[in-house]
């Protein structure tokens, strides 16, 4: 499989990123902060400074992660106003600097989370607004998947913790309904764990829309609305990493697979996490 990494995963520096890569046998890399910024907010000379040292180290790129509507509210957002407008124009920088940088994916993560999407019973009035956010969230996707089919580019939804889309099976759910033959998953199993979707599950309902994984493991406390990320084999998502790896190969999975290195040990450096998980994720993946 190719293996891929989140470059500020290691280091903000981004040719040093890249050196780790290339000593790590990493050749595919995902733009999504270089130099304390994020991508899609740098100078053309720093784009074209990032181009020249991914030609340099012979590292491909896999993705743009811009953050594309992350955060805004499902229900006080509209088509018209700034803010969707802003996103729409990063939208289309991100497609840009795709096509510059040689691949065909860009990221969205769309809105903030909802906890509760559907309800019946009584939640739908008391937990769900009256279930009406997700007409409204196709609504404001429609759309983006629009400028994805016109541009020829896959956008793909991350299953962020943090994100409306926080389970394969509303991305899935979303997919289906929006007949967007652009719109893909980026799968971050271990995000959607934190919401109580198995792995093994998730991949069999969606393998066909998957084209991007992200791996990483996390201790979780629910209860307390925790989450502390670890390297490799020391968390939660130790018993389900190995199977990952069988059912992509089985499905001949073509993509991308990203080590998401985001332990900071006490008193180290990210990139010390790295070096702690790095060689692990090669052994399964490889």
């Amino acid at each position: 499989m190719k293996l891929g990494a989140i470059t500020n995963g290691i280091s903000q520096d981004f040719e040093k990123a890249l050196k780790v890569m290339v000593r790590d046998g990493i050749e595919y890399a995902e733009l999504q902060f270089v130099w304390d910024k994020e991508i899609c907010h740098h100078t053309e000379e720093e784009n074209e400074k990032m181009k020249m040292l991914l030609d340099r180290y012979k590292i491909k790129t896999a993705c743009i992660m811009k953050h594309v509507l992350n955060g805004l509210p499902v229900m006080e957002t509209e088509i018209k106003s700034d803010a969707y407008q802003e996103q729409i124009r990063l939208l289309k920088k991100s497609i840009d600097l795709a096509r510059y940088f040689g691949t065909d994916i860009t990221r969205i993560q769309p809105f903030g989370k909802q906890n509760v999407v559907f309800g019946s019973g009584g939640a739908e009035k008391y937990l769900s607004g009256n279930n009406e956010s997700w007409k409204k969230f196709l609504n404001l996707l429609e759309p983006c998947c629009q400028i994805a089919e016109d541009e020829g580019i896959n956008m793909m939804m991350e299953t962020g913790t943090g994100a409306y889309i926080h389970t394969v099976s509303l991305a899935k759910k979303a997919i289906d309904e929006l007949g967007c033959r652009r719109l893909k998953i980026l799968w971050d199993p271990a995000n959607c764990l934190y919401s109580g979707e198995n792995p093994v599950a998730a991949y069999e309902m969606a393998a066909d829309d998957i084209i991007d994984v992200h791996i990483k493991d996390i201790r979780i406390n629910r209860p307390l609305a925790s989450i502390t990320y670890c390297p490799l084999g020391y968390g939660e998502m130790a018993q389900f990493t190995e199977k990952i790896s069988e059912m992509l190969k089985a499905h001949h999975y073509e993509g991308v697979v990203t080590f998401e290195n985001q332990v900071i040990p006490p008193g180290k450096t990210q990139m010390e996490g790295w070096d702690m998980s790095v060689e692990m994720f090669r052994k399964i993946f490889g």
